[in-house]
Order: structure tokens, then C-alpha cells, then sequence
């Protein structure tokens, strides 16, 4: 298995998680004993940091990654708007049996892709956990070493 290729779709227990912990993190201000000035602040920019998120995790945002291409050696993301662009991948790698996250990085930024199984199919999330595990880890770029695998 020298080749990935694996298409995403909209993951709704990605989005359910981002929802938990944006409610948790509201939760939490409602608790905190600070000017009303810095709370409404603090709610505005945790509800921004929201529907961000939630744009990227069901695939509605143009830099959302709807197909990853990995060959030895090469990564290529193809984002919603149908671009295609050469990365390299960067940066935290965690490869756990419910989820594989990474990020890809290019001239013109940063992309966070996360694969949890309701964003691929069954057979896609067996290779790409394998790929990453074995694969990946050889192609990180020198200055980023950090990676979790259980």
C-alpha cells in the first residue's frame, strides 16, 4: 500500500464535538468572575471560533479538504472549490483507532484535515489509519517530529 486516496464527507460526530467543547468553554465563562466587557468579548470570539469550524467540518468553507492524495513522497489536498495543491505534511500527526488528524502545510498556509469514521467509509479510515502509521511519520518535515500514535 503505497498509495492513499481517500475522498471526506461531512463528519456530524466532529461537528458534535466542536459544539461540546465551544458549549463547555461558554459554560465555563459563565463561571468566571471578570468585567462584562471581557466576557461578552470571550462569547463573541468563542461563537466566531464556532461557526468556523463547524464551516471546515461539513465542508462548506472554500479551504475545507474534500480529497487527500498521498503517494511515497507526495501529498496533494483538493479542496471544496475543486483546487488541487501539493503540501507537505506538518506538524501533529495523531492516529488513533476513531480518528486521524494531521496537518499539511504550503506556501500559502496551514490545513488541518481530520478523519474521524463517519467522514469516510469504513475501508477509507482502515487504510488511512495504517497509511499514516507506517507512511506518514517517514515524510514529516525535519522541525516537526511530534506525532501520537497509541
Amino acid at each position: 500500500m503505497n498509495r492513499l486516496d481517500v475522498r471526506c464527507r461531512p463528519s456530524i460526530k466532529h461537528l458534535g464535538f466542536l459544539i461540546t467543547t465551544h458549549g463547555l468553554a461558554l459554560f465555563a465563562l459563565t463561571r468566571a468572575e471578570h468585567p462584562v466587557w471581557l466576557l461578552t468579548g470571550l462569547t463573541i470570539f468563542i461563537g466566531i471560533s464556532l461557526v468556523h469550524f463547524a464551516r471546515l467540518t461539513l465542508l462548506k468553507h472554500p479551504d475545507s479538504i474534500c480529497r487527500l492524495v498521498a503517494t511515497q513522497g507526495s501529498w496533494h489536498i483538493t479542496f471544496r472549490n475543486g483546487e488541487i495543491r501539493e503540501v507537505k505534511l506538518t506538524g501533529d500527526v495523531v492516529v488513533w483507532p476513531t480518528l486521524v488528524a494531521a496537518r499539511f502545510k504550503d506556501k500559502r498556509g496551514t490545513y488541518p484535515m481530520v478523519l474521524m469514521p463517519d467522514s469516510v467509509t469504513e475501508f477509507d479510515h482502515r487504510r488511512s489509519r495504517i497509511y499514516f502509521s507506517f507512511y506518514a511519520f517517514d515524510q514529516l518535515l525535519p522541525d516537526d517530529n511530534h506525532h501520537s500514535v497509541p
